[in-house]
């Protein structure tokens, strides 16, 4: 069947894909997009798959988030690209953005609670309090009446666009309001958002009052260089809060994953360097703890056997020769003539009986055999135990 498969992690930013089973080939422009956000290159992901798979009709298996899930079904909507054509199947779903910012901050508890000798937890938070411990940020532009209520999210309602000239806008939402009173301010101050570095048309939402005409407002946006304006009902809309999440809280996990990586591999230096020091000093002590523990394992498998005595197993060996005493009874004379008188009969108890005898007498000594052999088992199994012990 023909299939291909994408699977992006958006906290590590690791993205891989695999073409009816094979990685793509080194001029392919996936190969421009592996290290950043797929957000960077979904617009154009199906046109690129097009390519790769000399068309559509094939399947896609998507590994990643189920917010990054519904966008990539959405650049083949948007594409014109049909579900029968090309479909989609979410294969691995990794946490949300909301439940991975849950687990930090579990996390940062535990740290809090559980410290550590080589880790100074208040030396660390407030090394890194610009990052666990600021709001994200949220801007509205003239819209001062909208009461929005997000958890960990500062809103900053400006009505000029040069009141945030200092401010750094990368992954910050914008909510523009726009209504009769500020619809030519409105034109210009998007026209000035959109020649900053710092702002794309995905961080843009537009909120238009219904006393508007909504085509020609969006028809303004379009004009200014926004070719798809997001069109939000409210302030906390659900693209808002995809975007907070895709966005802002995704960028926080990927640097606190980044900070903790790094505090772990400097502790897990000093540890290594202090065990390195430790076994150089005191190479004798850690010798002998590695003996003490070799014979105290000796001695609980030891033990082990000794408190099993109760469930006796057999030795193969002894088995052996009880099988062979009884078959030789068994296959005694049984091919032996009819007895017609008494004398016969004796006869015949008298040499039963002396080959029971044999037979006892063969079966004794292979027992004492196999007997001395399971012994001389245990004790060389065993005693090295008991001669280190008594040796020191």
């Amino acid at each position: 069947m023909v299939k291909a498969e994408l699977n992006y992690n958006p906290y590590l930013l690791e993205t891989s894909v695999k073409f009816n089973g094979c990685e793509p080939k080194i001029n392919s422009l996936v190969k421009q997009y592996q290290s950043g956000k797929l957000q960077n290159w979904i617009a154009r992901l199906p046109d690129i798959f097009y390519n790769e798979m000399n068309g559509y009709d094939f399947d896609l298996d998507f590994s990643g988030t189920g917010i990054d899930f519904d966008y990539l079904q959405a650049s083949f909507d948007n594409a014109g690209v049909s579900r029968e054509s090309v479909r989609i199947f979410h294969k691995n779903e990794i946490e949300s953005a909301g439940r991975k910012s849950a687990e930090i901050s579990d996390l940062l508890e535990w740290l809090e609670n559980n410290q550590n000798r080589k880790f100074y937890f208040a030396d660390f938070r407030e090394t890194n309090a610009h990052l666990f411990d600021t709001a994200y940020s949220y801007v509205v532009v003239q819209g001062t009446l909208f009461d929005i209520a997000f958890d960990n999210v500062t809103v900053e309602n400006v009505a000029d666009i040069n009141e945030l000239e200092q401010a750094v806008l990368e992954n910050t939402p914008i909510l523009f309001y726009i209504n009769e009173q500020n619809l030519k301010e409105f034109s210009r101050n998007l026209t000035d958002f959109l020649k900053r570095r710092d702002v794309g048309h995905e961080q843009l939402f537009f909120h238009i009052d219904h006393k508007l005409n909504r085509s020609q407002v969006e028809r303004v946006i379009s004009d200014s260089g926004v070719g798809c304006p997001q069109i939000v009902e409210s302030p906390t809309d659900d693209l808002i809060k995809k975007y907070l999440e895709v966005y802002p809280i995704t960028a926080y996990i990927r640097q606190a994953i980044g900070v903790l990586r790094t505090t772990l591999s400097k502790i897990g230096a000093v540890l290594q360097a202090e065990n390195e020091q430790s076994i150089s000093i005191n190479g004798s002590v850690h010798q002998e703890i590695d003996r003490l523990v070799e014979v105290i394992q000796k001695l609980k498998n030891a033990n082990e056997k000794i408190v099993q005595r109760d469930n006796f197993e057999t030795p193969n060996g002894l088995s052996v020769v009880k099988n062979n005493f009884m078959q030789k009874i068994i296959n005694w004379r049984t091919k032996k003539i009819k007895i017609t008188n008494e004398d016969e009969a004796y006869r015949i108890a008298t040499e039963f009986e002396n080959d029971i005898h044999v037979f006892f007498e063969e079966f004794i000594n292979q027992v004492h055999t196999e007997f001395h052999t399971a012994l001389g088992n245990i004790r060389s199994n065993f005693q090295s135990v008991f001669i280190r012990k008594f040796q020191r």
